[in-house]
């Protein structure tokens, strides 16, 4: 069971890594976090003043993916039966995303009644990837089953990048208060990327060869990456590339919040328009069209006598693909984009403290398209406590609950995470995130209101002004309401 084990470790690893790796649908709107103008550039938080702890201001991860269900590893699974079924179920709109947002200073405050200024400094790391089904079939399966049948592995792609970027938005309420709009400029230091561009990638196994098996490849492309780390590569050398600007990029975020009446209003933002060109230590591997023949590996996956790595095979079989198929070596710049984001929001304050809103997400990332629906509760629940509850149905999947909460007022914990379910189902666990982070909140108001001890219809105010209108109403901190009586 060897092999079996070493699989399902490095699957089970793979996984976890992904996890430690956005849409942010619980922060969206979250008024008391001031993070949440890092989604709408529009909105003000409370108060004059607020700082994101250095270093701890905000870290999310986030992992979606629709390749592989979990239950592979199940112990009432068998694993065999189990992956040949869902590699066989695979299609070539099947992908995973995973990204790493990470917050490390963010400072905000008020200019006059109407004014707000941001400014940060965040790194992301951001990548999808497909992989073929038929690829996927051939490792699996094996070339047996499919003689003289060209199997198409083009579907294979990934494109990522990880960056610094330093941000300053502003934000300015308009018709009389009932009209914010929002922007933000980002100055892009790419870190590192990697980028494939695959025109062809063809096999078919040939039996009537003399070398039975003999894999016929026909492949052309190119692979771009650059901040390919050295050997010697130091902590002192990421935080010099954070702010050198070889590899520069640029980005704009828009943001509007528009207030229809006391009870609706409306959001909407668009991030991350821009792109990042990797010009420094940029290389390039280019397969013109060719096919060449290979002589196949042979191994049973699933054979626990053979005490052969089947990973060693795999990567010496790619390697000896890698040297038959000879890539010319470039070094001219490249282009990735920004991964793209819309947020669009209808919400209804049915009570001062109580919100519920619908929202919309849709994401470009590298090329691939993500949308999602939610419903939202948001409650303030007290001076120093406030919740979301997130409901999203997000591109296949129509099971994925979220909940956040922010603790505290001038020093305040964040926490929000989604897919909360999929703690008590692993097996069809496709997609988490979370974020956390704390603030130093400066000038906000206390909400609280004082409740008196009896009913101030049984016990009249003392000394209660004799013609005092009935039932007149003044808004008390928090939206509360205290109404004088005869």
């Amino acid at each position: 069971m060897e092999t079996k084990k070493r699989l399902s470790l490095a699957a089970a690893l793979f996984v976890g890594l992904l996890t430690l790796a956005q849409p942010n649908q619980t922060l969206t709107n979250f008024y008391t976090v001031p993070q949440s103008t890092l989604i709408n550039p529009a909105l003000r938080p409370e108060g004059d003043l607020h700082i994101g702890l250095p270093g701890l201001s905000s870290v999310g991860a986030y992992f979606n993916q629709t390749l592989f269900s979990l239950s592979l590893f199940s112990p009432d699974t068998d694993f065999q039966q189990e992956l040949e079924s869902q590699v066989g179920d695979l299609t070539v709109d099947d992908y995973f995303q995973t990204s790493v947002d990470y917050d490390l200073l963010f400072v905000g405050f008020g200019l006059g009644e109407k004014g707000y200024l941001s400014l940060g400094a965040s790194y992301r790391m951001a990548q999808t990837a497909k992989l073929a089904p038929d690829m996927m079939k051939f490792l699996v399966n094996g070339n047996a089953p499919y003689i003289d049948e060209q199997l198409d592995w083009s579907p294979t792609s990934t494109t990522g990048h990880h960056y610094a970027f330093y941000h300053v938005g502003y934000s300015h309420s308009l018709l009389e208060d009932k009209l914010r709009l929002g922007a933000r400029v980002k100055l892009v230091s790419g870190l590192g990327a990697i980028q494939t561009n695959i025109d062809d990638w063809l096999v078919v196994t040939q039996a009537t060869t003399p070398n039975p098996y003999t894999v016929q490849l026909t492949a052309g492309g190119t692979i771009n990456a650059a901040g390919i780390p050295d050997d010697d590569l130091t902590s002192g050398d990421l935080i010099r590339f954070g702010y050198d600007f070889s590899n520069f990029g640029f980005g704009l975020d828009f943001g509007a919040q528009y207030q229809i009446n006391d009870e609706w209003s409306v959001t909407a933002s668009v991030q991350d328009l821009g792109n990042v060109t990797w010009a420094t230590e940029a290389e390039n591997w280019v397969i013109t069209n060719q096919t060449i023949d290979i002589t196949g590996i042979t191994d049973d996956l699933f054979n626990d006598e053979d005490t052969t790595s089947f990973g060693d095979k795999l990567s010496s079989y790619f390697d000896s693909i890698g040297e038959l198929l000879n890539p010319d070596t470039t070094f001219n710049e490249f282009t990735t984009s920004l991964n793209r984001k819309i947020n669009l929001g209808v919400q209804w304050r049915f009570h001062p403290k109580h919100e519920v809103g619908l929202q919309y997400y849709n994401e470009d990332a590298f090329g691939i398209g993500i949308q999602a629906f939610g419903l939202s509760y948001y409650g303030d629940l007290t001076n120093w406590f406030q919740v979301k509850v997130q409901y999203t149905a997000y591109n296949q999947g129509f099971d994925n609950f979220g909940a956040g909460f922010a603790l505290g007022r001038t020093f305040q914990w964040h926490f929000m995470a989604d897919y909360l379910q999929g703690a008590t189902n692993i097996e069809n666990l496709n997609e988490f995130n979370f974020r956390t982070g704390f603030a130093l909140n400066f000038g906000t108001k206390d909400k609280s209101v004082d409740v008196p001890a009896e009913s101030p219809v049984e016990t009249p105010l003392e000394n209660a002004p004799e013609q005092a209108p009935e039932e007149s109403p003044e808004e008390g901190g928090g939206g509360g309401l205290v109404y004088y009586f005869d």
